[in-house]
Formats: structure tokens, sequence, C-alpha cells
């Protein structure tokens, strides 16, 4: 997988831009934002589930949880597992106010988009409510998607759906409380961009799902055509690997 991505990244960085992991200076060779010592330390996903892109580790096709639920969506992709370097540049990107990264986690996700042959119409972010983008200032997930939508060529689509309402933050909430929790949050609010559109959805972290599940069964009930997701990392399932 890490030498895919080495040779397919198609990337110039400029003379003087520094590694986004260490910070060290990148040669004038260097065709990513990584410098070679910290690439080869990034947590790639290697066999991933066929439903939502989580690494597994065992000879089945699917993780614990995709065998175990139905999903709506047609299938998830991430680049990484969400964990050491990529959990701290996530964090960075988030919470840290370095939008800049955006661009450079998207070259990753792009590189993933083009490596699964992805065939879509239209590129759409993940939603934040009001409230959450009045503190954020800025949705991570529409930053991530409007430089794959520059790359792709494809148009960028904000406002087909919205987040109805407010809802908690999922991170420390149970598997059922996560769904009771988004249950009809989502909502479409112009059917006519997203109808019969094959549609790409973009995150930056892959949990559970339960997120890309709801807005994918509302997009379906609006009559889209198919919808994949793009994550730039994945959770790491403690079942799945054992621990």
């Amino acid at each position: 997988m890490k030498n895919i991505f080495s040779k397919i990244f198609n990337v110039i960085s400029p003379q003087g831009i520094k590694c986004i992991v260490c910070d060290d200076e990148l040669s004038k060779t260097t065709s990513h934002c990584v410098c070679d010592k910290c690439f080869d330390k990034l947590p790639f996903i290697a066999k991933s589930c066929t439903k939502c892109g989580a690494e597994i580790y065992s000879k089945s096709n699917l993780c614990i949880e995709c065998k175990d639920q139905q999903r709506y969506f047609d299938k998830a992709f991430s680049v990484f597992n969400f964990e050491n370097e990529i959990a701290s540049l996530i964090y960075r990107f988030k919470y840290g106010n370095q939008t800049y990264l955006a661009k450079y986690l998207a070259d990753f996700m792009f590189n993933k988009i083009v490596e699964q042959n992805l065939d879509f119409d239209i590129i759409v972010p993940v939603p934040l409510s009001d409230k959450r983008l009045k503190l954020r200032t800025f949705n991570q997930a529409e930053l991530l998607a409007a430089a794959l939508a520059e790359r792709f060529g494809k148009p960028l689509v904000c406002d087909a759906i919205v987040r109805d309402r407010d809802t908690l933050t999922q991170t420390h909430l149970s598997k059922l409380e996560r769904k009771q929790n988004l249950n009809n949050a989502f909502k479409v609010v112009n059917k006519k961009l997203i109808k019969g559109k094959k549609i790409l959805l973009v995150d930056d972290v892959f949990t559970t799902g339960t997120t890309s599940d709801e807005i994918s069964k509302t997009l379906l009930n609006a009559s889209s055509n198919s919808i994949y997701v793009i994550t730039f990392a994945h959770a790491v399932n403690k079942k799945e690997k054992g621990n």
C-alpha cells in the first residue's frame, strides 16, 4: 500500500515546505507532503473491509461491525488507521485551527479514490449543525471536499443536505446512543442537486459509520443513485484487532 501511494503521489512540494508530521524541511525530490522517515511510519490501512473500509486482520472480507448490521452506503474507504501521527494530524486540523492541512490530507484521499477507480458525479461533505459551525468557524469535511472537488474537477455540493438539528457529539456515545442521537438529524433541502446522482460523501474520520449511514439513508430516500464514502482515517476496532 505504501509503495502504491509513493508511486502515484503527484503533488510537487515547493521548496521550503516542511513535513506536516515532524516539521523537518522536505528535500527538493520529495513528491509528497511527508518526509520519507515519517512516511514509512504512517499507519496505512492494508487489507480492508469491503463495506466500511476498516482494516481487518482475518480471512473474512467483512469486519465484525459490517457482518452484524445494514449499511446504506455502497462502500466506504479510508487511507489510514486513526492512531499515532494520523490522530495528531486530525487533531491539529480540527481543533488546532491548522486548516491549511486540508489540501495535504485531501491529497492522500485523492490517491485512494484513484486507486479504487471510483465513479461519482458530485462531492458532498458531511454537514455540521449551525451551532457547531459557529463554534468551530469551519467545517473540516467541507474543506477536504473542496480540495477533492478541485483535484477531480467535480461539482462540490454543500447546500443539498443539512444537519436539521443540533446533536450531541458522538465521541463518547454507545452504538445504540449514536443511532438514536442521529435519527432523522439530516434533511435534504435541494433534491434537484442529488436526484439520480452518484455521490462521494466526504468526512475526516470514520468511527462506527453511524453518521455516514444516516446521511446515506437520507440521500437515498431523496432519490440519489449511490453513495461512496471517503475519509482520511478510520477508527481502529479493538475487537477486530483482537486487543
